[in-house]
């Protein structure tokens, strides 16, 4: 019995311990749990524990004491706890959760170790490069270990570390910006820019390099005063012409100072230096006689100082001592010296163009050098005129008209010269001429002079000799039928002018009937052309290409001619004009006038007038065959390229080949557009080519080209309608929708709004679906909805009759289904009894003649029985 009562003393005893244990257990893990929520508090700055000196670091103070404390806290409670727990324990640990505890403020420890590291770090890194502009790495590593401290611990004080580098970083920005903008405009010699910079970036930061920049850009500015004061004595140098001790004072500086400005000024002055040495080098070999050497040293003096005005006056010296004249002007050419003006005048007189040696020595301010320059040049026009004199005197007027023109040339215009030269020398020459003209045989040669005088002094009489001596060429060699044509029409159209048919003597007060004459002479020339036709055909269709052209212009000129090309009171002819334009326009004395009468009349002058005159006279195949391919550049030239792609567009049509008149008529739009009457001509022959035409699809091309062309009513309605045909045939063939048909036609419709063919196509079209809509909705037995739309629809009538029409075979339809059966009504079955009185009462609606009221009734009675409602 005893040692049952000590069991359970003993028993009593240990259970008493354990509830004690149990408290104490109890109490420390409460302590550790509360320990354990401040740690993260604590970590955070947001609760403290005790106030504690701040230890000092490299930056000052350490400012993140918080840390230890929290590390210290974390050490405190882990130590509270056995390393080697008894089995109680472990029971007590696993029923209070301490385990996952403990184990948790382990990771929070080595998480705060590891800021706590990574402060100390970046706490380096940020002393290391404070007031050290250069250490920005540093400070950059910095930022990001504070930026990691925060990540693993929400401190606000890492955030403001954070920020605090980043400040830095800014102030280290601006500190380097300044430093740079200084170093580049040190290096571009911009000392005082420079060193505002530097004590910019001084007022931020002060470091070695800084201070050594600062130094070296004030030596600079030093040594850049110094120059500028060199620089100036320099300039004073130059204007005394002390180019050598300019130099050598400038390279004195320039050792010093290598101011590229500087640089540039000394290689100049040794410019100048090199170019007047050449320059004395030449001179010596000049007044040496020895010309070539004295050339190649001014040439090398004037490439070194181009502006060397005494350097060119040399060399045209000396290439007038060589006689070459011209040489000697290029080199003086826009010099304004007094002695250029005398070296020019003499270079002209050497070349005996004595009118512009007298422009230059007029200007001359040295009164007797004047006067002997002037003085010369009259003499050499007495002389000139003196000879002229002797030519006359003695007959020899071919030589006093050579003498007389050289004259001119020479002195340049002198009234005196040339009147006697228009009104007594060549009216010699040409009666002269004019008498071995009827003595003489060889037209050949005849002609030739004559032309030859007539490009010289174009005037009637010339036009008259020359026209005479072609046609008796021409009788003798009828291959200068073409050289006749020219000067024969040309004669014709001044008509009016010829002497040789004025004051006839035998004729009385009768005056010549000039009508008669010009178409009598026409005559003759078209008659001298007919012969060629048996000989040669194609020699005739050019001899009558040109007759055409010119008898063409002489028509548009009017009677007397008061438009065309004038020539000296003398109205030409395009093949007179052209043969010898060239030649015309470089004669000085001979004044051509352009007085056309409008582009049409131009034309007639461009390689295009044989065209055009083919075409005016209605011989458009010639003119197809015979027009240039070359394309037009001036107005003139593309009106006569348009008239005449009209007039072709025009024959390929006449000839129904539209499709080759397409491109012609497209070139020639322009003058198309612009005339009613070419535009009606081209409506009436795609009137008739339309008739020519079956296919469908070239109805189509045809159109189009039409319409595009001109834009009339008819190309308008032809082009619409058979655009509307086009829609229908592919709506007939499935490759396209109606509706999306409807939509093409309206779009046509737009462009030819009255065109029956296509409003008939729309409204057809439109009936259609209109129709087939209804139709859906009676399908659907939307009988109401069906009736409104043929009540709303513009085709409301039509579409009447057809649902009457299908209304009433569908109601038969069903009637014969029923009635063979002789079945009771009440038997049929109910759907078709709905769809009979449906079909009635909407009959009815749509018309009521078609239905007598009755009826109308019994089946609205019968529906009311089937469905409760006596309307569908």
């Amino acid at each position: 019995m005893k040692p049952i009562i000590n069991l359970f003393k003993s028993l009593s005893q240990f259970l008493l311990k354990g509830v004690n244990l149990s408290r104490i257990f109890l109490d420390k893990v409460s302590e550790s749990k509360s320990d354990a929520h401040k740690i993260e508090l604590v970590a955070k700055n947001q609760y403290s524990l005790e106030q504690k000196y701040k230890t000092e670091t490299q930056n000052g103070y350490w400012e993140f004491q918080e840390l230890d404390e929290a590390i210290a806290l974390s050490d405190k409670i882990l130590n509270r706890w056995s390393l080697r727990p008894n089995l109680f324990e472990v029971i007590l640990r696993q029923l209070f959760e301490v385990n996952s505890l403990l184990k948790k403020l382990k990771k929070q420890k080595i998480r705060l170790v590891g800021a706590a590291e990574k402060v100390a770090q970046a706490q380096n890194l940020e002393a290391a490069s404070w007031n050290n502009p250069e250490q920005d790495e540093a400070l950059f590593n910095a930022q990001d270990l504070y930026h990691n401290c925060y990540i693993l611990v929400e401190n606000p004080k890492f955030l403001q570390a954070v920020n605090r580098c980043k400040q830095q970083l800014d102030i280290h920005g601006q500190f380097n910006s300044f430093v740079k903008q200084a170093k580049d405009l040190i290096s571009n010699w911009k000392f005082q820019e420079g060193l505002q910079n530097l004590r910019s970036a001084e007022e931020l930061f002060v470091t070695l390099s800084l201070q050594e920049e600062i130094a070296f850009c004030l030596g600079q500015i030093e040594l850049q005063e110094e120059f500028e004061i060199i620089q100036t004595e320099v300039y004073n140098l130059a204007q005394m012409k002390e180019f050598q001790e300019a130099f050598n004072k400038l390279e004195s500086i320039l050792i010093k100072f290598p101011y590229p400005d500087g640089k540039e000024l000394q290689a100049k002055i040794y410019q100048i230096i090199e170019g007047k040495k050449r320059f004395q080098d030449a001179l010596i070999a000049e007044k040496q006689g020895d010309l070539d050497q004295a050339m190649d040293q001014y040439k090398k003096a004037l490439k070194i100082l181009p502006q060397l005005t005494e350097c060119k006056i040399r060399l045209a010296i000396i290439e007038i001592k060589s006689h070459k004249w011209e040489e000697a002007l290029s080199y003086v050419e826009g010099l304004t010296v007094e002695r250029v003006t005398y070296i020019r005048g003499f270079a002209y007189a050497q070349q005996e163009k004595w009118e512009q040696a007298e422009q230059e020595w007029s200007s001359l301010s040295d009164a007797d050098t004047k006067s002997l320059c002037i003085t010369l040049i009259k003499r050499q026009k007495l002389f000139k005129i003196q000879e002229i004199e002797c030519f006359v005197n003695a007959g020899q007027f071919e030589q006093a008209k050579l003498a007389s023109k050289s004259f001119l040339d020479i002195f340049g215009l002198d009234d005196l010269v040339k009147k006697n030269l228009d009104k007594h020398i060549q009216p010699m020459l040409s009666q002269m001429f004019e008498k071995s003209l009827w003595e003489s045989e060889n037209w050949q040669e005849i002609t030739k002079k004559a032309e030859e005088t007539w490009l010289e002094y174009p005037d009637i009489r010339s036009l008259h000799n020359w026209t005479v001596a072609s046609y008796y060429l021409a009788q003798i060699d009828p291959n200068k039928l073409l050289e006749l044509i020219t000067p024969w029409s040309a004669a014709l159209a001044n008509i009016d002018q010829d002497p040789s048919l004025q004051n006839l003597f035998w004729m009385g007060n009768n005056t010549v009937d000039l009508k008669e004459v010009f178409s009598d002479l026409k005559q003759t020339l078209d008659q001298l052309i007919d012969q060629v036709k048996d000989k040669n055909i194609e020699q005739y269709f050019q001899l009558r290409d040109h007759f055409r052209l010119e008898f063409t212009a002489i028509e548009s000129m009017g009677n007397p001619p008061i438009s065309g090309v004038k020539l000296n009171h003398l109205f030409l002819t395009p093949g007179c004009y052209k043969h010898f334009i060239t030649s015309l326009l470089n004669d000085p004395s001979s004044s051509i006038e352009e007085l056309y009468d409008g582009l049409p009349q131009e034309s007639l002058y461009t390689a295009w007038g044989l065209a055009v005159a083919a075409c005016l006279e209605g011989d458009v195949e010639r003119a197809i065959k015979i027009k240039p391919q070359g394309n037009p550049r001036t107005d003139a030239e593309k009106y006569g390229y348009q008239f005449v792609c009209y007039h072709q567009g025009c024959y390929y049509l006449g000839k129904n080949l539209w499709r080759e008149s397409v491109f012609p008529l497209q070139q020639g739009k322009p003058l198309i557009t612009l005339s009613s009457q070419n535009s009606d001509r081209i409506d009436q022959l795609c009137e008739k080519q339309r008739k020519e035409i079956e296919d469908l699809s070239e109805h189509l091309e045809f159109s189009e080209f039409w319409y595009d062309l001109l834009q009339t009513n008819s190309s308008k309605l032809y082009f619409s309608e058979y655009k509307a045909k086009e829609v229908v045939k592919k709506i007939a063939d499935k490759t396209m929708t109606e509706n999306k048909g409807l939509q093409e036609l309206r779009k046509i419709s737009s462009i030819c709004p009255d065109n029956p063919v296509v409003d008939d196509y729309i409204n057809r079209i439109s009936f259609s679906l209109e129709l087939e809509k209804v139709l859906e909705q009676m399908q659907e037995a939307n009988f109401r909805e069906a009736l409104n739309m043929t009540k709303k629809s513009p085709h409301q009538e039509k579409i009447k009759i057809t649902l009457l029409e299908i209304c009433l075979e569908l109601f038969n339809k069903i009637s014969k289904e029923v009635e063979p059966q002789e079945i009771p009504w009440t038997e049929v079955p109910r759907s078709k009894l709905i769809l009979m009185c449906n079909l009635v009462l909407f009959m009815y609606d749509l018309d009521s003649t078609t239905v007598d009221y009755q009826t109308y009734r019994d089946y609205q009675a019968m529906r009311s029985r089937l469905t409760g409602s006596d309307y569908y």
